[in-house]
């Protein structure tokens, strides 16, 4: 086996890998789609993939955040799991004294790998899905939903603004009484998804008080039904407060992930903030408040 740095060639080769691994057991797949976040992450991060014979077997990513590592992917073919190709990943990957998060899948060998390189399970993350004829009628929180430039959302890389920009993600503000709460970043629909493309997600929420967690939350999934949203999708840490609104609502679990780190302190408060994909860590940056409505 050989690991090495990818390049732009390596792109289909590592879709296949992953392709290979959300299709196992299906026995009608959905057609292989894009996925432009590996393109991402060759811009932002580290991509490396494990070769066997000249072939691309397994692939992992790395993003730098500065007080953190966060492994982004871990994606080995099926037929080549558990034969040492996702630790030996790790091992290349995996910069030696550096604090590390990452989001492990419902994959039990996935979270006992991270654990013994010291990333501690700390709480779940559940995916949360309903189509619109699901969700139950019942009053929404009175919030204020306005739209923000990309550039004034907070992004933890800078090259985050044109992946965003490309994927068509829209930043929110939520205001109560010309109060700002908190943010959210959505994308009406994604080619880069498998599964249903015409999913509309909630990709993150921040709030700076636990107790607006939920309401903003759902009041964003309020705006974006009134939009049109045919199926929507949005990924929810246990402890936060919008998982039980969610579900009463008539939203579904259809899969978790578990938010694994190194140290205490270096993953962003579950109570105040969603996220959908790799872990966003702490910054200590919460969202800008303003006295207007209409500032941005």
């Amino acid at each position: 086996m050989n690991l090495r740095d990818a390049g732009l060639g390596d792109l289909d080769a590592v879709y296949d890998v992953w392709y290979a691994t959300e299709i196992v057991g299906l026995p009608n797949p959905p057609p292989p789609r894009t996925m432009p976040w590996f393109g991402h992450l060759l811009d932002v991060g580290r991509l490396v993939v494990a070769e066997e014979r000249s072939a691309v077997v397994g692939f992992a990513g790395l993003l730098d955040l500065g007080s953190c590592v966060a492994l982004s992917d871990l994606f080995v073919r099926p037929d080549r799991q558990s034969h040492g190709i996702g630790a030996a990943l790790l091992d290349e990957v995996l910069p030696r004294g550096r604090p590390c998060v990452t989001m492990a899948s419902a994959d039990p060998r996935a979270v006992a790998a991270y654990a013994r390189r010291g990333m501690r399970p700390r709480w779940p993350a559940y995916y949360l899905s309903a189509t619109a004829a699901q969700v139950r009628e019942g009053p929404w929180p009175a919030l204020t939903i306005r739209e923000l430039a990309l550039e004034d959302y907070d992004w933890p890389l800078s090259g985050d603004v044109p992946y965003h920009r490309a994927l068509g993600a829209r930043p929110l503000a939520i205001d109560r009484e010309g109060v700002q709460l908190g943010t959210a970043l959505v994308v009406d629909g994604s080619p880069q998804r498998l599964f249903h493309p015409d999913t509309t997600e909630v990709l993150e929420t921040t709030v700076d008080e636990g107790d607006d967690a939920g309401p903003i939350v759902l009041a964003v999934v309020a705006q974006l039904l009134e939009g049109g949203a045919s199926r929507l999708v949005v990924q929810v840490p246990g402890p936060h407060g919008a998982l039980a609104p969610l579900l009463a609502r008539g939203f579904a679990i259809t899969d978790v992930d578990t938010a694994c780190a190194s140290e205490d302190g270096l993953l962003a408060d579950p109570t105040r903030h969603t996220m959908h994909g790799e872990a966003r860590v702490a910054t200590g940056a919460s969202p800008r408040r303003s006295g207007s409505a209409t500032a941005g």
